[in-house]
């Protein structure tokens, strides 16, 4: 299950820009993230022209949600087209986190939710990525820290109070909640990079929103406040344990692909994907190169330890298409009509969007 509540993306763009717009301050990257989103083109279908479409899309310095919406969407279409062997990649999912939170901010309230072309990616998937990011995008707060601060105004006695005024005790439920949630759905990689730097330097280390807090202080902050009770329902009776500057767990790890290759699209060689304001052909580029490519990949590990690669299933897919294949995947679960009855309606990304609500 992604979507959770209304559309309530990711706006980090628009929270950063609310939040440090006075301090002009870099915040750390998150998963996302929508300008210059990393992508490895080596590893694709059609490596160069994947490379070539990916960088024609001129769209990251414009400070506009469509445009972000429509060259998102593009990058989408080129990865469809010249990289179909990863659309199970973390690369790709995270592009997709991207594309959903971005359009979610430029679509209408009565516009039908995004239906997203292969995610989430099923379970043992060829080339999936180690961190399940669907899963992850559903265990971290929605709305959390809005209700938090609200509830924490009325305790003032003055839940109209319209001006910025520090909440410690929630930036510290945030972080704490946030730290939690990413350990818990991917347990071998290193949360900062993916969320939690950005939440510590936006909510704990700076002051420019109200924050007077340090990572230092949150054990002593919420010795006496109860997250949960505050609107914490997601890992929020453990935000006190890993709202510290010593984490609980120290993982190291940065995600990867894993599982294997896939030598055939999924939904065969061409089909239709339904974006939020078209439909889009998409034919699958290099197929039978890959498929020579691949043709000696054996084994039941990704890595056998003598160059050998295994071709794990595709698993079934999910999304937001039709097939109008004139090749039928070797890896797919099922003919067109198969592939239709797996739709997966990918509703609104929560993300970190829900802060948005408090903050904009």
């Amino acid at each position: 299950m992604i979507g959770k509540h209304a559309f309530v993306g990711c706006c980090i763009a628009a929270l950063s820009a609310k939040t440090y717009a006075q301090d002009d301050v870099q915040l750390p990257p998150t998963i996302w993230d929508r300008l210059d989103l990393p992508f490895t083109f080596t590893d694709c279908a059609a490596p160069t022209e994947m490379e070539t479409c990916w960088k024609a899309q001129n769209y990251t310095a414009k400070d506009d949600y469509l445009v972000q919406s429509l060259g998102l969407q593009d990058r989408m279409e080129c990865a469809l087209t010249n990289c179909w062997n990863r659309v199970y990649s973390c690369d790709y999912q995270q592009l997709l986190l991207s594309y959903n939170s971005t359009c979610s901010l430029v679509m209408s309230e009565d516009e039908p939710a995004l239906n997203l072309p292969f995610w989430p990616a099923p379970a043992d998937a060829a080339e999936s990525c180690s961190c399940d990011l669907n899963k992850l995008n559903d265990n971290l707060p929605d709305n959390a820290l809005s209700l938090c601060m609200e509830k924490v105004k009325s305790e003032r006695g003055d839940p109209d109070d319209s001006e910025e005024r520090p909440t410690p005790d929630c930036d510290c439920c945030l972080y704490g909640a946030y730290a939690a949630g990413a350990w818990d759905t991917c347990k071998d990689q290193d949360p900062g990079y993916i969320v939690l730097d950005y939440i510590r330097a936006a909510f704990i280390d700076r002051d420019s929103h109200g924050n007077n807090n340090s990572l230092a202080q949150c054990p002593s902050q919420l010795q006496n406040f109860d997250c949960t009770d505050h609107g914490f329902s997601l890992y929020g009776v453990n935000a006190s344990d890993y709202a510290r500057s010593t984490p609980l767990h120290s993982a190291t790890g940065t995600w990867s692909d894993t599982n294997g290759i896939l030598t055939a699209p999924v939904s065969g060689a061409t089909y239709t994907w339904t974006a939020w304001n078209a439909t889009l052909i998409i034919t699958a580029a290099s197929v039978e190169a890959m498929a020579t490519r691949t043709a000696s990949a054996t084994g039941e590990t990704s890595n056998s330890g003598n160059g050998s690669v295994t071709q794990k299933g595709a698993g079934s897919f999910t999304g937001s298409m039709t097939g109008t294949g004139t090749s039928a995947s070797s890896m797919s679960t099922g003919a067109a009509s198969e592939l239709m009855a797996a739709q997966h309606p990918a509703a609104a990304l929560m993300g970190l969007g829900g802060l948005v609500i408090a903050l904009l």
